[in-house]
């Protein structure tokens, strides 16, 4: 089974957030919640998401499978208050995270990036969210010269910063991912002092996809599902053809995140067509993980296989970061094991291929280091 083989895999987690340093009390089914409409714990404790992760922690714990989601997380806090810092670092060893690559634009587990580079018990790399400086100058409303210039100063900054590994936007959930490639700087002003908001936001993307290109490092796309105040249908991966058609991101290596889903095909369609567009999963997996390996398969039918990446989306919990590697491996080792029954791949091959997508591709995206024999430091 490529399922035991791949157990063995190190993991480079390609898109995460941060998570808590200190053990706080917290409501799992709240956090493990993407409706922003504040749905009741009735719902929230029935889905298929929450129901998983309690399930696999309370295996991990050694609790009863079948107690009540209170009792699991209940022992889980009163474990991880026998020493959080070591109960984290359990989590990541049983689930062999070798690497992280954290977007620093979403903060919901209040953390510096210095500190925690130095809680984790692995190394940390990140990524500067471009909307973390555009959404505070279209809120304030300075003049143009000014919001040029802070966004490019804000560009300039993260660059500096330890550990720095690339740039993402969410302009998908701003204004679509249909990004026009005709936009100029002149009309971009003209568009601020009228208000109009998307032709700003398209121009800044281009802008710092250049940066990306100039810096050489890789731009993350938030593409498909998310919370529920993204619009799905505006991040169709396909929505991005006409920037790489244009030739505008031709030297930006641009990452699609969370596999487009559900617009997986989509999404591998556009590895498949542009040399310099890569995709990944997280997201996908752990939270939409019931129906992930018929996603993955539909990646895989036209993603060229080093071009595709792991990640779980984690955040807040460590515990979303642990589940997320663990059920990367199965829901990989699963779309494999069809395409070896299939004759696409030997089995020795698939898992050269699993080491690509779990850690080799992303650890040589974004500079994470890889020690002898494949483990990773």
């Amino acid at each position: 089974m490529l399922s035991r083989d791949l157990a063995e895999i190190p993991v480079v987690d390609g898109h995460c957030h941060f998570f808590d340093m200190e053990l706080q009390e917290r409501d799992p089914s709240g956090v493990l919640c993407l409706s922003l409409h504040d749905p009741p714990e009735e719902q929230r404790r029935s889905t298929l998401w929450f129901l998983r992760t309690t399930r696999l922690l309370a295996e991990y714990l050694e609790v009863d499978p079948d107690a009540e989601p209170e009792q699991v997380w209940t022992f889980r806090m009163e474990r991880a208050g026998r020493g959080y810092r070591a109960y984290v670092a359990d989590l990541f060893a049983h689930a062999r995270i070798r690497g992280l690559v954290v977007d620093t634009g979403y903060r919901p587990a209040a953390v510096e990036p210095e500190a925690f580079r130095t809680f984790a018990p692995c190394p940390v790399m990140y990524l500067f969210r471009i909307e973390s400086v555009l959404d505070e100058l279209l809120r304030r409303r300075p003049a143009w010269d000014v919001v040029e210039a802070e966004f490019h100063r804000a560009l300039d900054d993260a660059g500096r910063q330890p550990g720095f590994a690339g740039l993402k936007s969410i302009i998908g959930y701003r204004t679509g991912v249909a990004v026009d490639p005709t936009v100029t700087r002149e009309r971009a002003r003209e568009a601020y002092a009228a208000g109009d908001e998307k032709p700003v936001r398209d121009y800044f993307f281009l802008v710092a996809a250049e940066e990306a290109a100039r810096l050489d490092v890789p731009l993350q796309v938030h593409t498909g599902f998310g919370e529920s105040n993204n619009r799905v249908v505006n991040n169709n991966p396909v929505l991005l053809k006409e920037v790489l058609e244009s030739g505008k991101a031709r030297r930006t290596r641009l990452v699609l995140l969370h596999a487009g889903y559900p617009y997986a095909f989509e999404a591998g369609y556009m590895a498949h067509c542009y040399p310099n567009v890569y995709c990944e999963f997280s997201e996908l997996i752990p939270f939409a993980q019931a129906p992930a390996r018929m996603a993955l398969m539909e990646l895989l039918a036209l993603a060229p296989l080093n071009k595709v990446m792991y990640g779980s989306d984690g955040y807040i919990l460590p515990e979303l970061h642990w589940s997320g590697a663990l059920g990367g491996r199965e829901e990989l080792a699963g779309a494999l094991e069809e395409l070896v029954r299939r004759r696409f791949l030997s089995a020795s091959q698939a898992i050269v291929w699993a080491e690509a997508v779990l850690h080799r591709t992303a650890a040589g995206l974004y500079g994470v280091q890889v020690e002898e024999g494949g483990a990773l430091g």
